[in-house]
């Protein structure tokens, strides 16, 4: 278990009963965004809720404004640990969440004040494990809509693998999510990166109907300092093998779910990913050569799948980076001035 230390216990609600919804928001270093994030649960048209919110050991002033929202409204909970990282930090909250369905939301991120109404209701009406939402990005002087699915879906199991196999209509993000408690019945893994690649892919085999609405109703807050866009040699190379990892366990469930064209197609498109956030935002030549040498040395020896498989521009980079590494990272430097798009997201992130 976890540590925790608040005089040796949670902060823990007066309410009798239990809540319906269980929201868990793990805290490091977020003072600047912290508040808006809680105002942001505070401010939910669907009442019956508890919002624990895990202090993992933050240096900043982000204790203070936790306590700020547990002494005003009983439905916060505070848990206080060393630092141990966002898997942690999450496992501690699963530990004494209460309510019927789970919620996660980052700290830096806000939800619409229908977030919660929405997918309860949806829930409740379709009978789902699982409820996922549309987000919007935001950034320092914009945002951007992304609307995941047109119109309401239902799936099942088998579909479900197969989308989270092509990472388009579900990503892995916590955030967008409600759960039905039963599916979570293992932690996040301590100690890695994308814990939620690792826990969505295990929770899958609990997971008989999901349900993907077009509301936007998150808020995801584009940051520097967030593990997509920092350190992108270690996050990236991480990246890499949480792949395996994920078509492993998923074929494990559902072995007809998934061909060897879609595990291929899945672990080079990781490997070509990986490589080209590398090439394009790492400043330091070397260190931007020693990672992109680390995932030649990974890939180099892997089959390469077919130009009908990858489809023609992925097969160039495949083909570069298993066979030229310093050609790759030259074409990419090459290619990243044509990308507006991108060039724009990376100037306004928040700090």
């Amino acid at each position: 278990m976890t540590e925790i230390s608040v005089n040796e216990q949670a902060h823990q609600p007066v309410t009798g009963e239990n809540p319906e919804i269980s929201i868990i928001v793990p805290v490091y270093n977020v003072e600047k965004y912290l508040r808006e994030c809680l105002d942001s649960i505070e401010s939910q048209t669907f009442k019956d809720w508890e919002c624990i919110v895990v202090d993992d050991g933050s240096p900043d002033g982000s204790r203070s404004i936790c306590e700020e929202f547990v002494a005003r409204d009983p439905r916060y909970v505070l848990v206080e640990q060393v630092n141990g990282g966002l898997s942690a930090a999450r496992n501690s909250g699963l530990e004494i969440a209460r309510g019927k369905y789970i919620s996660f939301i980052d700290s830096d991120d806000t939800v619409y004040p229908q977030f919660l109404e929405r997918m309860h209701e949806v829930m409740v009406e379709t009978g789902a494990d699982v409820v996922q939402a549309s987000y919007e990005a935001q950034y320092t002087t914009y945002t951007r809509e992304r609307r995941l699915v047109k119109n309401q879906l239902v799936i099942d199991r088998h579909r479900v693998i197969k989308e989270l196999m092509k990472n388009h209509i579900i990503p892995s993000y916590m955030g967008l999510k409600m759960f039905r408690r039963e599916v979570i019945d293992t932690p996040f893994p301590v100690g890695k990166l994308f814990e939620d690649i690792y826990a969505m892919s295990r929770w899958v085999r609990n997971i008989n109907k999901m349900v993907l609405i077009p509301d936007i109703l998150y808020i995801y807050r584009q940051r520097r300092g967030s593990i997509l866009n920092s350190n992108y040699e270690r996050n990236r190379l991480e990246y890499i093998k949480s792949m395996p990892d994920r078509v492993k366990v998923l074929r494990d469930i559902d072995p007809e779910a998934i061909t060897d064209k879609d595990a291929e197609l899945v672990i080079w498109k990781s490997y070509i990913n990986a490589a080209k956030i590398i090439a394009r935002l790492t400043k330091n030549p070397r260190r931007c050569r020693k990672a992109i040498m680390k995932i030649h040395e990974i890939c180099r020896d892997v089959k390469l799948p077919s130009v009908k498989t990858l489809g023609l521009k992925k097969w160039i980079r495949a083909y570069m980076l298993r066979n030229h590494p310093q050609g790759f990272i030259l074409y990419m430097h090459a290619l990243y001035p044509l990308n507006y798009r991108k060039r724009k997201a990376n100037k306004h992130l928040f700090d």
